[in-house]
């Protein structure tokens, strides 16, 4: 071999060096943003308000409502009354929805006034299959 092939030899192995650090480079680098965008995910999660427990509240305040009058009547009556209640979690999504139940509360006692109680009896997902259940699991 002569000088010239020795150069050709040498500028080949240091282009072939340079390619595979610039390819470990991009791949450490595109792994490093995916670590960061789901880091910056936990820490938005744990920033936000989510689990343990939860406040909803409703009401209809419109008179002229036909849902108005019926719910009325349940409650001066003191009858049961049943709410579905959609929501999803703290990104928008895997939307569920609970049903309540609300009972009427006798406290029993003459100086205690008398409320109601709510009970969570149903609970299903909207978008997606139910997880406890294997055959929807698919």
């Amino acid at each position: 071999m002569n000088a010239t092939d020795w150069a050709t030899v040498a500028s080949l192995a240091t282009a072939l060096g340079t390619l595979i650090l610039a390819v470990a480079t991009f791949s450490a680098i595109r792994a490093a943003n995916v670590m960061a965008r789901v880091a910056q995910q936990s820490m938005l999660a744990g920033l936000r308000p989510v689990g343990d427990i939860g406040f909803w509240q409703g009401a209809f305040r419109n008179p002229e409502d036909p849902r108005y009058a019926p719910a009325r009547k349940a409650i001066e009556a003191r009858e049961p009354w049943t709410v579905e209640l959609l929501y999803g979690d703290h990104e928008g999504g895997q939307r569920a929805i609970s049903r309540f139940t609300i009972l009427p509360f006798d406290s029993g006692e003459a100086d205690r006034d008398d409320g109601w109680l709510a009970s969570q009896s149903r609970h299903w997902n909207v978008d997606r299959p139910d997880p406890r259940n294997p055959r929807d699991a698919r």
